[in-house]
C-alpha cells in the first residue's frame, strides 16, 4: 500500500516593506522554513488546515491574527466548539441585519421565512 503524505495548510500575514499587508496561504512545510529564516516575517493566522480551499476562503474572508494566538506556528484546525461558535457568531450578525433592514451579501445562502 501507497503511503500518501498528508498536506495542511496555513494562513499567515506578512507586511513587506513598502506594501500593504497581505494574507498569504502556504503548505506547513513551507511556514516551518519560513519561520526558521525568518522568525519575525509572519503572523499566523490559522494552521493545521486539511483543504485548500477552505484555507483560501479564509484568506480572501480578510481574518485577521489574534495576538495571543500568534505565537502559536503549529496551532492545529478549530474544535468542534469553536465551530459552533463561528456557526453562531455568523447567525447572529445575519440576524441582527435581517432585522435592521439591511440585505444579505450574495454569497449568503441563508433563507429566510415570510
Amino acid at each position: 500500500m501507497r503511503h500518501v503524505p498528508v498536506v495542511t495548510w496555513v494562513v499567515d500575514e506578512t507586511h513587506p516593506p513598502g506594501k500593504p499587508k497581505m494574507t498569504v496561504v502556504c503548505e506547513q512545510p513551507e511556514w516551518d522554513a519560513l519561520q526558521q529564516t525568518q522568525p519575525n516575517g509572519c503572523v499566523l493566522v490559522r494552521g493545521g488546515i486539511t483543504n485548500e480551499g477552505e484555507a483560501e476562503r479564509l484568506a480572501r474572508s480578510g481574518a485577521v491574527a489574534e495576538k495571543g494566538k500568534a505565537a502559536r506556528a503549529t496551532a492545529g484546525p478549530p474544535g468542534n466548539r469553536d465551530t459552533q461558535r463561528a456557526a453562531l457568531t455568523t447567525f447572529m450578525d445575519q440576524s441582527k441585519r435581517l432585522s435592521a433592514g439591511e440585505s444579505l451579501p450574495a454569497g449568503d445562502h441563508t433563507k429566510t421565512r415570510s
